[in-house]
């Protein structure tokens, strides 16, 4: 696995979770880190990524938890039939997305 490869796998399609992608990026730094030794530059590069890409995609998480539970507060917050209404604004905006 390696960077080009995951970028095309997102180009095609392929990645489509923030899981997948991040199953994708430890499968490429384990094998640098497996098949280098520490005192490499590769190894080194390999273990300052990892460090960087796990705060980004920790932050992507919490952006996304934030937001379900900013919806999910606002839904229960309002009358039931208003709830209707945006569940079904909701539904036809993703099946169009």
């Amino acid at each position: 696995m390696d960077l080009t490869t995951i970028k095309k796998q997102i180009e095609m399609g392929m990645i489509r979770t923030t899981e997948r992608f991040q199953r994708d990026m430890m499968l490429m730094f384990t094998n640098a880190l497996m098949y280098n030794n520490s005192d490499q530059d590769i190894y080194q590069m390999a273990m300052e990524m990892y460090k960087d890409v796990m705060v980004h995609i920790e932050v992507h998480k919490l952006v996304h938890i934030s937001h379900l539970l900013l919806r999910l507060s606002c839904m229960c917050s309002m009358p039931a039939a208003q709830e209707v209404e945006v569940r079904k604004s909701h539904d036809g905006q993703r099946s169009r997305g």
